[in-house]
């Protein structure tokens, strides 16, 4: 088996346990439901907060388990490899203003 052919299943596998974990999870605290919707302005932003949270720590999990698993079958040089970055702050509150941007939007 050529490695890229290795790389896309392991690809697929890792996008069928994401979606398990989201399918077969309880997100009822990222869940907006009716009266999470016509909350305070301060829960509309705690929400959109842990929501951009998940996505930027869902993206980086993402990135790092790709590059480990290239690492663990030596398609790529350790030395040259450059790891991802966990988010920071300044990311989350960024990511945070694109959704309240697309709240915003009718």
């Amino acid at each position: 088996m050529s490695a890229f052919f290795v790389f896309m299943i392991a690809v697929i596998v890792q996008l069928f346990k994401t979606l398990y974990i989201f399918m077969f999870t309880n997100h009822s605290d990222t869940q907006h439901t009716g009266s999470n919707m016509n909350g305070t302005p301060y829960t509309l932003r705690a929400s959109l907060l842990t929501q951009a949270q998940e996505i930027l720590t869902h993206k980086y999990h993402q990135e790092y388990e790709k590059i480990r698993y290239l690492c663990d079958r030596d398609a790529v040089d350790l030395k040259v490899t450059v790891w991802p970055t966990p988010p920071s702050t300044e990311d989350i509150v960024l990511e945070a203003e694109k959704l309240y941007k697309f709240v915003q939007t009718k």
